[in-house]
Order: structure tokens, then C-alpha cells, then sequence
């Protein structure tokens, strides 16, 4: 049964992985889980110095992926530009380290990614142009290999030969990013130094605008232009900039999705205290309520109490069988009286009976003022029982005065007759 075809095309359409860059990013990832914080400023130190990164820079870069990060940005690290990294590495003295990176550099795909230079080298160097004849057989490999010819002879460390671009025209187009220094040994190199670069593929590259050939054309053989196709460094260009501003979008997305993420997180956490602040608020209002409720419930069973024994005593008062109450030696009327005050001010529901007693004894004679006066003092609900014990008092004491008024006339002739009478000391007492 054959394959179907269809099929075929449409896993050929699928992107495996979300960059260029998906591999080295694992790598990445991979070695700074495995540093330590000491290592960590070691490397920071091997970034810093002249031509280096800037000491603020240094000092806000707090992990090793921002550091990674940057030197991406700076061209000191990429899926070309792997030397200073190895150089770093192996510094750091962690053989694990420098095994994977080995491994790394082993299993990465040989293909080339064409990219545009930038538009001006770094501080310190200069841009190079190299074409390179034939298309088809250019690796990964033999770029570095051209890297490590030009790094032999400028006698200079791998590193610091950066490849800054790879453009295809009708052939390909390498830049370099050298130092300055040593572009004066790069214009007066041999011809045995030329045979060296054009084995690895350069038949002449460009400095500034001076042309040098690695090898004599014929005069029938079409001499390679370095002057760089217009069309295609346009769209390379622009591809460039789109990436940038892919980039940018994308930042500003992740922080605005971050920060609604953050208000959300707010919002939700004002909304859980809110509920909160009223459960615990419509709790403690019930508990108020329940509160207030036993007070009234007691009060009102105080008052029904009181007016209760303020009748009973009103009774005992107008009852003339009580010889205890009415004798004319002990004064009862009196300590009756007295007994009634002390049983409203030590009510346990009447702590404001002060005040009523006071109200009773200034506006006795002007009910409707009186009743007023209670309406303020008393709580509405058990208002009628208060006034009713009220009145029972006033009524009590209008008792008293017009007992104690007769009482009175008796003890008078009481005293006068009983001079001669020898047992009125024992009725006394």
C-alpha cells in the first residue's frame, strides 16, 4: 500500500520547532539550572571590561538566562557564535558542563540559517565581507573551520571573529565582525595565507571598500561581486526588522497579559475580603441583635416583676387589717416607702429608675409632661409596663401622704390620752 502523498505534504507544513534558536534555548536552559550563584558572577565578570558589557547593565542582570539573553543581543552568542560561551565554560573549570557543550555542538542541525549583519559592527570592530563560491556544499562545519583559518591567521582567539550575517545572492555572502586591530594583518596576508581561506571556500572578500582575491580570475571567468544583491538585503532586512517587531508585540503582550493577570488576582482577592468583612460583619450584627433581644426580653420580665410588687405592696398599703403597717408607734407607712424606692433601684431592668424617680417627683402633677419624660427614658417596647409602675408609685405615695395625714390627727389624741396610761411604752415598742 503506498504512502498517501497528501498526507505527506501536510506534516512537511508543520513547524517542529518555534524557532531557530529552540535548541540552543534548551541548551541554554539546561546549563543555567546547572550554575551556581558563585559561577554565575564569574561569568558576569568575564562580560565585564573594556569593549565588554557595561557595568550597569551588569549589575541589573540578576540570572543566568537574562545574562544569556544579552549576549544573544550583543552577538556574543548564537547558534554560529558558540566560542565565547565555550571559552566561558571552560574557564568555570566544570568538565559536565564543557562535555555537554561538546554534545550540543555534535547533535545541532548543519543547516545555515540566513540572517542580514547588522548595521554597524560592535564598538571595537570592523564588518568583513567573504564570498564564498558554490552554494550546495556549505555546512555549519565549514564555517567554522573558515573560522578557525581566520582566527589562526590573525592570531587571534576564535571568539572574537563573530559571524554577524549569512546572506545568500547567487552565492553566499558571510560578514565577519573582526577586531580593528587586526584588520592590518588581514590585508597583507600571503598568497600561501590566501590559498589557506580559499580552501575553505573564500574566493575574495571586501574590507571597507577594498576588494582582495585568494585567487587570480581568468580573464573569461566571471569575477564574483561583493556588492550584495539590493532586492535580497531589502528583504532581509525587513524580515529583520519584523522579528524585532514580532518581538516588541510580543513583550508588550506578555506584560499586559501579566498585568491583567495581576489585577484580576486583586480584584479577586478585594472580592474574598469584602465577603469576609460582611460575613463577619452580619455575624457580629446577629450576635448584637441576640444580645439586644435577652436585654429587652429581660428588662421586660423585670418590669412585669416590679410592677407586679408594686401592686402587691399597693394592695397592703390600702389593706387596714395590717396592724404592722398602720401602727401608730413604728412609722410603716414611712419604712414602706422607703421599701418601694429600694426595690425600683435595685431592679435589675430599671437602671435608669434614678432618672424616673427624679421625673416622677418634678412632674407628678403634669402627666402628660411625666409620661413624655419616661417615653425618653425607656425603651418604647416596654414603655406601657415602666408607666404603669409608674402611676402604681404615684398612687402608692398619694396613699401614704393621706394615711400618713390621718395617722397623724390619731397620734395626736393618741398622746394625749395615754399619759396616764402605763403600758404605752410597751405599744411603742
Amino acid at each position: 500500500m503506498e504512502p498517501d502523498k497528501s498526507k505527506s505534504r501536510k506534516l512537511e507544513g508543520i513547524r517542529l520547532n518555534p524557532s531557530d534558536d529552540y535548541q540552543l534555548h534548551v541548551f541554554l536552559m539546561k546549563i543555567a539550572r546547572q550554575i551556581t550563584d558563585e559561577e554565575f558572577k564569574e561569568i558576569k565578570f568575564y562580560c565585564s571590561g573594556k569593549n565588554g558589557m557595561a557595568k550597569g547593565i551588569l549589575e541589573k542582570i540578576e540570572d543566568c538566562i537574562s545574562l544569556f539573553r544579552h549576549m544573544k543581543e550583543l552577538n556574543m552568542l548564537s547558534n554560529e557564535n558558540l566560542a565565547t560561551f565555550q571559552a566561558m565554560i571552560w574557564h568555570l573549570g566544570r568538565k559536565d558542563l564543557y562535555k555537554q557543550f561538546v554534545e550540543f555542538c555534535k547533535n545541532r542541525e548543519e543547516i545555515l540559517h540566513f540572517f542580514a549583519p547588522s548595521d554597524k559592527p560592535a564598538n571595537g570592530y570592523i564588518h568583513v565581507d567573504f564570498h564564498i563560491r558554490g552554494t550546495k556544499d556549505f555546512r555549519r562545519q565549514d564555517l567554522e573551520e573558515l573560522r578557525n583559518s581566520l582566527s589562526n591567521l590573525l592570531c587571534c582567539p576564535p571568539r572574537h571573529i563573530i559571524i554577524d550575517g549569512i546572506e545568500p545572492t547567487s552565492s553566499i555572502h558571510i560578514t565577519f565582525m573582526i577586531p580593528e586591530f587586526c584588520i592590518e594583518y588581514l590585508l597583507e596576508i600571503t598568497e600561501t595565507e590566501k590559498g589557506r581561506l580559499y580552501s575553505c571556500g573564500v574566493d575574495r572578500f571586501k574590507v571597507d571598500e577594498r576588494l582582495i582575491d585568494c585567487i587570480d580570475f581568468k580573464d573569461n571567468e566571471h569575477i564574483p561581486s561583493l556588492d550584495k544583491d539590493v532586492a535580497v538585503r531589502k528583504l532581509l532586512q525587513t524580515n529583520k526588522q519584523l522579528e524585532r517587531d514580532l518581538e516588541r508585540y510580543q513583550i508588550a503582550y506578555e506584560d499586559k497579559s501579566n498585568k491583567l493577570d495581576e489585577n484580576s488576582s486583586n480584584h479577586s482577592d478585594s472580592l474574598r475580603e469584602l465577603k469576609n468583612a460582611k460575613e463577619n460583619s452580619e455575624e457580629e450584627l446577629n450576635t448584637e441583635i441576640r444580645k439586644l433581644k435577652n436585654m429587652i426580653h429581660e428588662y421586660q420580665l423585670s418590669c412585669l416583676q416590679l410592677t407586679s410588687d408594686l401592686e402587691r405592696t399597693r394592695k397592703a398599703i390600702l389593706t387596714d387589717d395590717d396592724q404592722e403597717i398602720y401602727s401608730r408607734k413604728d412609722g410603716g407607712l414611712t419604712v414602706l416607702s422607703k421599701q418601694i424606692i429600694k426595690v425600683l433601684q435595685t431592679s435589675r431592668a430599671c437602671e435608669i429608675t434614678s432618672d424616673i424617680m427624679r421625673t416622677v417627683q418634678k412632674n407628678r402633677k403634669d402627666i402628660d409632661k411625666l409620661k413624655d419624660h419616661i417615653q425618653r427614658l425607656v425603651n418604647s417596647e416596654v414603655f406601657d409596663e415602666v408607666y404603669k409602675a409608674v402611676l402604681n408609685l404615684i398612687s402608692i405615695e398619694d396613699a401614704i401622704a393621706e394615711k400618713e395625714g390621718s395617722e397623724y390627727n390619731l397620734s395626736s389624741t393618741y398622746y394625749i390620752d395615754t399619759d396616764d396610761d402605763d403600758d404605752s411604752s410597751d405599744d411603742y415598742d
